[in-house]
Formats: C-alpha cells, structure tokens, sequence
C-alpha cells in the first residue's frame, strides 16, 4: 500500500463536500457514516468533522507538523456546535475551562461505551501517561478498542507496546502488524517505526532494506527528523539504495534544521572526510561539530578533542567577529545561525572577552 499518495475523493452525487470533509485524515476517525453521500450533513455531523479537523492539527496531519492554536480554535467551535467528545477534549487540555481530567475521563468513557474510537483512544492514553498510578494493561486495553476500530495513533501506541512489552507480553509480530496499519494510513511515526523494523528484521523473516528506506522516505517527506536522518545515512552509506552523497547531505541538512542533534554531528564528519578534496570544509565540520557538542553531543565533544586545537582555535575567533557585527549591526542573518544557536555563541563570546 503506498501510504504517500493521498486518496482520491470521489464528489458524492447529491453535491460536494463542505470544504471541511476535503482532507482525507480529518474524516478518518469520525464517529458517523453517510453511506450515501447526503449534504449538507447534520449540525451533530458538522459538529463531529470540525473536532476532526481539530485532531488533524494537533497531531500534524495537515503541514507536516503540530499547529496548537489552530487545533484549540477547532475543537473549541466544536464543542459549542454540540460535539461531546470536543467537550470531553476542551476539559482534558483546559481549553477555554479549567482544566478537569477526572471530568474529561468520565464523559470518554461514556462516549467509548457508545462506540466512538478517539474516547477510547484517549482513555488509553489517560491510563498509560496521565492517571498517578499508571496502568499499561488498561492502557493498552483501550488502545486495542480503538485500533479495531481504525484509530490510527491507537494502532501506532498498540505497536509500541507490543514492541516493549509495556502491558502486554512483548510480540515482534503483533508489534510489526499494528505498526503496519498505522503506517499505511499514514501515521509519520508509524512509517519511521515500520522502516526500522524492515531495516533490523524485527518482526519479520528478514530485513529489507530497500522496504526501510521507502518507508523513511515516506515518514520523512511527512516531516519526521530522525526518518530525515536514517535516509541520509541509507545514502550515505548506499544501504538500501544506491549510495549518493550529494542527497545524503540534503536529507541530513533538513534533519539538521528539524533540530536532529546527530545530524549536526554527521554533517561535520561529512565535512571532515570531504576536506582533503575541497579547501574551507573543515571550517564547516567544527562549525556543525561545535553546533552538535553545543547541543549535548559527546561524540562531537570527543571529536573536536582530535582535531588540531589551532584550528578550532580559529574558528572561534572568526565567530567572536561574526557575533561582535551582529550586536553592533544587529543582523541575526550576519552568520546564519539559528536564534538559540546565536544566543549561545553571543553567551561564548561574552565569556572570551
């Protein structure tokens, strides 16, 4: 199945959607059917697609990335159109109230009674993170509710347990076929899970490689950082595809400013092994290897260790230049940093002086 093309919609005969049903993963966990495509649909429907549509931006379905207050604004709307698992949400994250689990847990089990799979999913996740005393067997009891029920983040959370045996005995194989159908409906974590699976053989006969590195593509282009820097490595190192440097620089480098500390840290080995072929890139490898030690790194640490200290000696004289045009000009753009980055190397700077 490939998860990366978006399912088509076929406009029903009594009239287009409202604008609202036209992202397939807004209406994956609705509550109601309309079997033969009647429009305009109830205010309870309406009501049930906009707390949808608040799900899909909290959880990133629509620009590769969570959206908040965008989500609160949804959810919010459709609690006062009349949706009761909006309500149960608005009390679960304190939105527009005070914040009540124990009043949120109560009105999920209610609407998990009735059959609707996000109330159960969300009981699943009251019961692994949110309750004192956590219970994973209740957790993952709700979760499998939800999962037979097409709740994909359900799916995912049941392949998590089965793979760590978090309330559950540990199944490599269940593990592997719940991680499959949330992937293939297009849960970015799912994918990146199913390729590590393919890559190790877990859960199967035998790796795959060329199946890990379709999926990291796929989790990838959804935006998921760690899937970013698998495939750049996969490249790197020709696993799974034909090896290619110049594309493994680009998948690390968006790895990198997804945040990825082990990409910075790669991107500077890169570096160091391209500088005997072209001049200024060890300037560029303590540049990414100072930026991933700054960020915790050891093995950056170690490395920078190896390197002849004149040189990095020099690197930092050149940013205490950089920093000193920036406070005088302030120009953040003068030495491309990133804002926390910037703050860091300006804290440097101060302390050298």
């Amino acid at each position: 199945v490939d998860a990366g093309k978006k399912r088509s919609h076929t406009p029903p005969r009594h009239g287009a959607p409202p604008k609202e049903m036209e992202n397939d993963h807004a209406m994956r966990h609705c509550s109601f059917s309309n079997p033969k495509g009647k429009f305009p649909l109830s205010m309870e429907e309406r009501a049930d697609v906009t707390f949808q549509r608040g799900l899909a931006h909290l959880y990133g379905w629509y620009e590769k990335k969570e959206n908040v207050e965008t989500a609160k604004v949804l959810v919010l709307r459709a609690a006062q159109m009349g949706s009761q698992c909006a309500r149960a949400e608005c009390a679960y994250k304190g939105w527009g109230e005070k914040k009540d689990v124990e009043k949120a847990v109560v009105m999920y089990r209610s609407l998990a009674n009735g059959g609707h799979p996000h109330a159960m999913h969300r009981l699943g996740c009251y019961w692994d993170f949110d309750v004192e005393k956590i219970d994973p067997e209740e957790a993952v009891r709700w979760y499998r509710k939800a999962a037979e029920r097409g709740h994909i983040s359900a799916a995912y959370n049941l392949s998590v347990a089965y793979n760590f045996g978090l309330g559950i005995e540990r199944n490599p194989k269940e593990a592997f076929n719940w991680c499959y159908k949330s992937a293939t409906q297009g849960h970015r974590s799912g994918q990146h899970n199913l390729a590590c699976a393919y890559e190790r053989g877990r859960g199967i006969p035998k790796p795959d490689e060329a199946l890990a590195v379709e999926w990291y593509r796929k989790a990838a282009e959804q935006g998921h950082p760690k899937s970013k820097y698998n495939l750049g490595i996969c490249y790197l190192h020709g696993t799974g595809v034909e090896e290619d440097e110049g594309k493994a620089l680009e998948w690390l480098l968006d790895a990198a400013e997804a945040g990825h500390v082990p990409a910075h840290y790669q991107i500077g080995q890169y570096y160091l092994s391209t500088s005997r072929k072209q001049k200024g890139t060890r300037h560029e490898a303590i540049k990414w290897l100072w930026w991933a030690q700054d960020k915790g790194c050891i093995d950056a640490t170690i490395r920078l260790k190896t390197l002849p200290q004149e040189e990095v000696a020099a690197f930092f004289q050149e940013t205490q230049k950089a920093v000193k045009r920036v406070l005088e000009r302030d120009l953040s753009d003068v030495f491309m940093l990133q804002p926390e980055i910037l703050m860091n190397f300006k804290n440097y700077a101060a302390n050298k002086a």
